[in-house]
């Protein structure tokens, strides 16, 4: 996440590159990843 944070256009490409990441160093996680946004009230 740290690496792509400056590159990311948004806070969800930073999500899933903390998923993708986990999955790559976690045996029991896999691929594909369902990933939700949400607006929030203001």
């Amino acid at each position: 996440m740290h690496a792509v944070w400056d590159k990311a256009r948004s806070a969800r490409e930073v999500a899933l590159a903390g998923v993708h990441a986990g999955c790559e160093f976690d045996r029991s996680s896999a691929g594909p990843v369902d990933l939700y946004t949400i607006k929030l009230k203001t």
